[in-house]
C-alpha cells in the first residue's frame, strides 16, 4: 500500500445486506416473544462485529462510518431489549439479560474497531504531514512529540480490539510507515547538520572538513529512497548543491571554453571564480593568427567568465579563425595561483543585424531628460529618433549602450514612447534600416527612507537605506551631484539623548552590491561601555542633501539601535598555505572577525627544532587574516603569543596564543627546464621546431621524436606522421645536430585549411644536457594536404573537332583556370583509343567543384561513343584545388562520361 496517499477503507459487499430493525416497545406481555427480540438483538449487534472481521480475513478493512451506521442500529436494538426483558421477563430475566450480554459485547467490540481505526488513520495523515516537510526545521519540530503519539496509537489500537486478526492488519497498514519515520527523520536532521557543516567548511576553503561532513552524509542517508517522504528529497537536493559546491573547490583550476557572443566579443569560462584584478587585464589574453586584439575584459556577475571585446569587429564577409590563449588569470580564492596556460582557437561569424534590447527612462517629476538604450551587441554607427521627432542622437560607437541626457530630449512620464535607430549597424557590417522599440517612462517620486538600522559591530552603526543612493569617488554617502554629505547630518545620543562621539565617516559597506547599506563610525571607544555592556542609543539623521538617485530626498528621521560590548576574542579558524611551484611562499591565519593589523612576530620552528628568524605579516584583503612570509620546507610548528591581533572592537579583544604544524612543502630534484621560443615553421605538410638546445631522439617517451610528445587541433598527430632531428650542419653550416624536428604529416590527413590550429608541444622533452622542456602551445596555420578526386564526367556538346566536358570534383577547384591546357593532367579516350591533340580548361560559373574543359581531337567525336577521362601525373599542375596548399588531383581516377 502506498504509505505516502491516504488510506482508503474498502466497504465489503456481502455487508450491504439490510439490517434488522430495531424492535418497539411492547405494551403487553401476549403481544411479546422475548426470545425473538432478545435474538435479534444478539444478532443485530453480531453483524456490526462482522462487519469488519469478515472482510478482515481477506485482508481488507472496512470503512469505520460503516461500522458506525451498524453500531447505531446495534445499540437502539439492544437498548429496547433490555428495556423489554427489564419489564416482561420476570423470573426469566437473568437468563434473558444472560444472552444480552454477548450483544453488548460485539457492540463494544465494533466501537472499538471504529476508535482504533480512527487513532490509526489520523497517525499516519500525521505522518504523512511529517514526511511532506519542506525543510528539516521543521520536520525537527514536528518530530518533537511523534515518537509518543506512535506509542499512544499502538497502546489504543493493542487494547481496545479484540480481534487479532483485525488488529495486526491496522498496525500492518497503518503504523509501517511513521514506524519508518522514527529512523528516517534523525537521520535526515543528522544529514543535513553534516551538510551545513560541509558548506560552511567550503565558505572557509577547508576542503578536507567538507570532504569528512559529505562523507558523513552518506552513511547518515544511505539507507533511504528518496520516494519514502519528501523531506529526503529536500536533504538529498541539499547534498547535490553542497557537492556541486565540493566538486568546484577541489576540481582542478581551468578555462573550460572560449567563445564568439558577436563579431567584437568572445566570452572565455572559468571553472572557478576569478580574481578581478588579473582577469579583467587585456594583457591576460593574447589573440594569434589575427591583426586584433583585446581591448577590454569584464568580468561577468557569474564571476567565472570574462567577456573580451576586440579592437575591431570580425567582418560579416570574411569569418575568421583565431588562436586565443589564457594566461595570468588568479583565481579568487588564492590570487597568488593562476589557472594553467589555455590556447584554443574560435571560429567568428557574424551575420545577425543588432536590435534594440531594451529602453529605460526613469524620472521623478512629469517629464524625463534621459534614457538609455541597450542593443544586442556593440554597435558602431546608427541614429536615435524619439517619438518621430526631427532630433537625432548618435549611438555610442563600440557600446552595447547609449545614453542621451538633456539636448532637448523631454519625455512625458505619463504617456507611451516610441524609439527608432535609423541605419543601426554593428562592427561587422551588418546593419538594420529601422529598428523600433516602445517604452514608457518610469516614473519615480518615492522618497528614499532609512529600511534598518542594527549594529555593525560594536563602535559602528550600519544603516540600509530603502533605496540606492549616491556615493561619491572615495565610498562616502553623497548627494545627487556627488559631493559627499556633511558627517554632522548624522549624530548618534546615548540613553539620555547626549551626543557621542562625532561621527567619523559614512562610508559605503564594501561587500553591499545594492548600493544601499552604509557604514557610521561615529568613533566609539572604551568609555563607551563604562557602566554598562549594553548601549540603547538613537542615530539621529537630518535629510539635508540625503537624496535617492535622482534627487528625491530623504526626510528628517531618528532611529534606536542597540550596541552590545563584543567580549569574544578573535580566533584562528583555518590555516591556508600559499605555494610556488611545491613550495610555500607565505601562509595566512584566518580568523573569526576582522582584525587590526600587527607588528608582532609569528614564531616558525622547523622540523629540526631551530627557531627560523622572525617574521611578522600583513592584514589580508578581507580584513580577517594575516598574511605571513616564509620561506624553507617541510613541516614547521606556526604558533603566535597571546594578543597577536585584537579584533576591531571597542575593547580591542586579544586574540589567544595559537600554535600549528605546516607543511612547507618538499622543493622538486633541481632540473634545468629549457623553454622552446622559436615559433614552428609550417611548409606544406612539414612542420620544423626549432630547440634551443639538441635533444634527445628514439622511442623513449621523453624523446622529441616520439609522437605523443606533440597534438595538432587538440588530438594525436595523424597515422603516419614522421619526425627526423638533423644531423650537424644541416639544413646549414653550423647549425647544432640534434636541434631541429622536422614533422611530416601524411598526404591526406588535412581536409581543409586551417588558419589558427593549436599546436602542443608536452614538457618534458629531453635535452642531451640533461635539461628537460617546459610545455608550450602555439597557433599555426595549417594548409590542407588532401588531393581533389574526379568523381564523375558530363558530356556538354561535340562539334566537329570540338567536344565539351564537365568535370565533377569532390571539392572546391582553384578558379584561376583561363584556357589553361590540362592535357598533361587528364587522358581522355573515345572507343578505347587515345585521343585529343588539345585541352583547355575553365570553370563554370556558380559551381566551384566544376571544370569544363575543351578537348580538340583530330576527328569526330560522336555522341555515341564511350568516353573515358582518366586523371594523370602532371609537370606543372594546374586541377589544384581551392585551398593553400593546392593540391593537385589525385592520379589514376577513370571515369566515363555520360
Amino acid at each position: 500500500m502506498n504509505k505516502k496517499k491516504a488510506i482508503k477503507i474498502a466497504t465489503a459487499s456481502v455487508l450491504a445486506a439490510s439490517t434488522f430493525a430495531a424492535v418497539a416497545p411492547f405494551t403487553t406481555e401476549a403481544a411479546v416473544n422475548l426470545d425473538a427480540v432478545v435474538n435479534n438483538a444478539v444478532s443485530v449487534a453480531l453483524q456490526a462485529h462482522q462487519a469488519y472481521t469478515v472482510p478482515a480475513k481477506t485482508g481488507t478493512l472496512v470503512d469505520w462510518h460503516t461500522v458506525q451506521s451498524k453500531v447505531i442500529v446495534a445499540k437502539s436494538t439492544y437498548s429496547s431489549a433490555v428495556a423489554t426483558v427489564n419489564k416482561l421477563a420476570g423470573s426469566k430475566k437473568a437468563y434473558y439479560l444472560g444472552k444480552l450480554a454477548s450483544a453488548a459485547k460485539y457492540i463494544s467490540y465494533a466501537q472499538g474497531y471504529i476508535t482504533a481505526i480512527d487513532t490509526a488513520q489520523k497517525l499516519h495523515l500525521e505522518a504523512n504531514h511529517l514526511g511532506a516537510s519542506t525543510t528539516v526545521d521543521a520536520a525537527n519540530a514536528a518530530y518533537v512529540n511523534f515518537p509518543a503519539d506512535i506509542t499512544s496509537a499502538q497502546t489504543k489500537v493493542t487494547s481496545i480490539t479484540a480481534d487479532t486478526l483485525t488488529k495486526n492488519l491496522i498496525v500492518k497498514t497503518f503504523f509501517g510507515y511513521p514506524q519508518s519515520l522514527t529512523t528516517i527523520i534523525p537521520a535526515v536532521v543528522a544529514a543535513n547538520t553534516s551538510l551545513k557543516a560541509a558548506e560552511d567548511a567550503l565558505a572557509k576553503n577547508d576542503t578536507t572538513t567538507a570532504k569528512t561532513n559529505l562523507d558523513a552524509y552518506t552513511a547518515q542517508l544511505k539507507n533511504f529512497d528518496a520516494s519514502g517522504s519528501n523531506i529526503v528529497k529536500v536533504v538529498k537536493a541539499y547534498q547535490v548543491t553542497v557537492q556541486a559546491k565540493y566538486d568546484a573547490a577541489t576540481a582542478t583550476a581551468a578555462v573550460t571554453s572560449v567563445s564568439a557572443v558577436n563579431g567584437k566579443q568572445l566570452l572565455v569560462k572559468f571553472n572557478k571564480a576569478v580574481d578581478t584584478t588579473s582577469a579583467q587585464l587585456a594583457g591576460s589574453y593574447t589573440l594569434t593568427g589575427t591583426t586584433k586584439t583585446v581591448s577590454n575584459a569584464t568580468v561577468q556577475a557569474d564571476g567565472q567568465s570574462v567577456l573580451l571585446t576586440l579592437s575591431a569587429s570580425v567582418s560579416n564577409t570574411t569569418p575568421e579563425t583565431f588562436g586565443v590563449t589564457v594566461n595570468g588569470v588568479a583565481l579568487k580564492s588564492d590570487s597568488s595561483t593562476t589557472f594553467p596556460i589555455f590556447t584554443s582557437t574560435v571560429t567568428v561569424s557574424d551575420t545577425t543585424a543588432p536590435t534594440v534590447a531594451s529602453v529605460t527612462s526613469v524620472t521623478n517629476g512629469s517629464t524625463a531628460t534621459s534614457a538609455t538604450v541597450t542593443f544586442s551587441e556593440p554597435v558602431s554607427s546608427g541614429y536615435i529618433i524619439f517619438d518621430g521627432g526631427v532630433t537625432k542622437y548618435a549611438v555610442t560607437a563600440g557600446s552595447t549602450t547609449t545614453t542621451i541626457s538633456g539636448n532637448g530630449l523631454a519625455l512625458d512620464s505619463s504617456k507611451s514612447h516610441t524609439i527608432e535607430v535609423v541605419n543601426l549597424k554593428d562592427g561587422s557590417g551588418n546593419a538594420t534600416a529601422d529598428a523600433s522599440s516602445s517604452f514608457t517612462v518610469t516614473k519615480d517620486a518615492v522618497v528614499p527612507v532609512i529600511s534598518n538600522v542594527s549594529a555593525y559591530n560594536d563602535n559602528k552603526i550600519l544603516v540600509t537605506f530603502s533605496k540606492k543612493v549616491p556615493v561619491d569617488g572615495n565610498g562616502n554617502l553623497a548627494d545627487v551631484n556627488g559631493t559627499a554629505i556633511p558627517t554632522t547630518n548624522f549624530a548618534v545620543k546615548d540613553e539620555t539623548l547626549t551626543t557621542l562621539n562625532s561621527v567619523a565617516s559614512i562610508k559605503a559597506l564594501a561587500s553591499d552590491t545594492t548600493g544601499t547599506q552604509f557604514v557610521v563610525d561615529f568613533g566609539g571607544n572604551s568609555t563607551l561601555y563604562t557602566n554598562s555592556n549594553t548601549r540603547n542609543l538613537q542615530l539621529v539623521v537630518t535629510g539635508t542633501g540625503i537624496t535617492d538617485t535622482l534627487g528625491n530626498a530623504l526626510t528628517s528621521v531618528v532611529k534606536p539601535v542597540t550596541l552590545t560590548k563584543d567580549t569574544v576574542a578573535p580566533s584562528v579558524t583555518n590555516v591556508t598555505v600559499q605555494k610556488t611551484n611545491g613550495l610555500a611562499t607565505s601562509i595566512t591565519l584566518n580568523y573569526s572577525e576582522p582584525v587590526n593589523a600587527t607588528t608582532a612576530a609569528v614564531s616558525i620552528v622547523n622540523a629540526s627544532g631551530v627557531l627560523l628568524p622572525a617574521v611578522t605579516g600583513t592584514i589580508g584583503a578581507d580584513g580577517k587574516s594575516i598574511v605571513v612570509p616564509v620561506t624553507g620546507t617541510g613541516n614547521v610548528s606556526v604558533s603566535v603569543n597571546p594578543g597577536f591581533v585584537t579584533d576591531t572592537s571597542v575593547s580591542l579583544n586579544p586574540s589567544a596564543a595559537y600554535s600549528t604544524n605546516v607543511d612547507l612543502g618538499t622543493p622538486a630534484a633541481s632540473v634545468s627546464k629549457f623553454d622552446i621560443t622559436a615559433t614552428p615553421v609550417v611548409s606544406g605538410k612539414v612542420i620544423t621546431v626549432t630547440f634551443p638546445t639538441a635533444v634527445k631522439g628514439g622511442n623513449s617517451s621523453d624523446s622529441a621524436t616520439n609522437l605523443s610528445n606533440y597534438t595538432l587541433g587538440g588530438k594525436a598527430l595523424p597515422a603516419g606522421t614522421t619526425i627526423t632531428l638533423n644531423p650537424v650542419n644541416q639544413p646549414s653550416a653550423g647549425t647544432v645536430a640534434q636541434t631541429i624536428a622536422t614533422i611530416t604529416l601524411p598526404a591526406g590527413s588535412i581536409a581543409a585549411d586551417t588558419q589558427a590550429a593549436v599546436f602542443t608541444i608536452n614538457a618534458g622533452i629531453a635535452g642531451l644536457d640533461g635539461s628537460i622542456s617546459n610545455a608550450v602551445t602555439k597557433t599555426l596555420t595549417i594548409n590542407d594536404n588532401t588531393a581533389p578526386v574526379l568523381q564523375s564526367a558530363r558530356l556538354v556538346s561535340t562539334t566537329g573537332t570540338s567536344t565539351v566536358i564537365e568535370l565533377t570534383y569532390n571539392e572546391a577547384m582553384n578558379q584561376a583556370l583561363v584556357a589553361n591546357n590540362v592535357l598533361d593532367e587528364l587522358q581522355f579516350t573515345d572507343n578505347g583509343t587515345v585521343v585529343g591533340t588539345a585541352a583547355t580548361a575553365g570553370t563554370v560559373s556558380g559551381y566551384t567543384n566544376k571544370v569544363l574543359v575543351t578537348l580538340t581531337t583530330t576527328g569526330t567525336v560522336k555522341t555515341t561513343d564511350t568516353i573515358t577521362v582518366k586523371t594523370i601525373a602532371a609537370t606543372v599542375a594546374d586541377l589544384v584545388d581551392n585551398s593553400l596548399g593546392a593540391n593537385a588531383e589525385t592520379t589514376g581516377t577513370t571515369v566515363t562520361v555520360q
